[in-house]
């Protein structure tokens, strides 16, 4: 195989009196005006000379490379709110739910919900992607986790949020994936993928099998005639109405095709969704919400290098529940966080 050999790249940054750090990109074009597209790298791509040796496909006769350079600062959110984030880890490239298992799910906190430490590990098993954790109880705690080898949820109690997790067995139908659970007035209702919803029983990890009228949703009930829409995350607003963040994705797409949207319920009832309120948001993929106040953070999986340059995780924030959004980048003690997905949140004191 032919393979490139980059032995110099011409950079030039100016480095304000912030900043944390610099990520540096390298891209490739075939004809210098247009279709800039970034070139991963593997450890074994650089020399022990500190040069940069790529592989070129098949057929490629020309092609230019330049540095991307993305000086990022710890970000400063408008409001302060304390949050407990609950992901899924993996290290190294490609898609992170093939990575090695076991699959860690981890927690890590933040004063500010964009500046997060102590990440801990709170349960592992085989091929879990997608966790979420919510409050059953006083010193009860669920996590819903999804088993992508086998399309299934996977149910495990802790007596504390940020304790170890015990699988709790439970029984769920087949192709349940990818949730979002939720107490609505006293009945716990789980969110899958499809969209589909579900009545859970905590005490016995009883999912029922018959969907909720009225609460599922299509990719055509907002406009969308070629994809799903996945990965629910439930919030209740302040005036008692209830409002799903979730990901449209496009048949055979990308994920950097994937959209962010959100859609709000038609009264206190939470029993269907207004359509006509659906809105999008951004590109991302993966969302999971949090609401304290008018204050609304959604966190996301980012594959845009100014807010994610390791195609982990960055943030919205709202002061109107989701009105609106400024977006950041998450950190993770100094850096932008690296290794994160599938991401759920709880405020600090749940």
């Amino acid at each position: 195989m032919r393979r490139a050999l980059i032995t110099g790249l011409a950079c030039l940054a100016s480095f304000t009196a912030r900043a944390d750090v610099a990520y540096l990109q390298l891209q490739a074009s075939t004809n210098l005006a247009s279709g800039w597209d970034p070139v991963p790298l593997r450890a074994s791509d650089i020399t022990s000379s500190g040069l940069v040796s790529i592989p070129l496909p098949a057929g490629m006769s020309n092609a230019f490379f330049r540095m991307g350079i993305n000086i990022m600062e710890e970000p400063v959110p408008p409001v302060n709110v304390g949050v407990r984030l609950t992901y899924f880890y993996a290290e190294g490239g490609g898609d992170p739910a093939l990575a090695p298992n076991p699959h860690s799910i981890r927690q890590a906190v933040s004063a500010d919900g964009l500046n997060f430490s102590n990440e801990v590990e709170i349960f592992s098993a085989n091929d879990l992607v997608d966790p979420d954790v919510f409050p059953i109880a006083p010193s009860s705690y669920g996590l819903l986790v999804t088993d992508h080898a086998v399309s299934r949820l996977v149910y495990a109690r802790s007596p504390s949020i940020s304790g170890t997790y015990t699988n709790a067995g439970g029984s769920f139908p087949t192709n349940t994936t990818q949730s979002g659970t939720i107490d609505m007035d006293g009945t716990f209702r789980v969110f899958a993928s499809g969209i589909f919803a579900h009545n859970f029983h905590p005490a016995t990890g009883v999912l029922e099998t018959n969907r909720i009228a009225g609460l599922g949703l299509t990719a055509s009930q907002i406009g969308r005639t070629n994809g799903i829409c996945a990965d629910p995350s439930v919030v209740r607003l302040s005036d008692g109405r209830y409002r799903m963040f979730f990901k449209y994705a496009p048949f055979g797409g990308s994920p950097r095709e994937h959209e962010l949207w959100h859609i709000t319920s038609t009264d206190t009832s939470g029993s269907a969704w207004d359509t006509h309120s659906a809105v999008y948001i951004t590109n991302g993929s993966v969302p999971g919400a949090v609401r304290d106040g008018q204050n609304l953070l959604l966190y996301f999986v980012s594959l845009d290098f100014l807010l994610s340059p390791n195609d982990s995780l960055a943030a919205g924030v709202s002061t109107n529940e989701g009105t609106s959004f400024t977006f950041y980048p998450v950190f993770y003690e100094g850096a932008p966080i690296s290794g994160a997905y599938d991401p759920s949140a709880n405020l600090l004191g749940e």
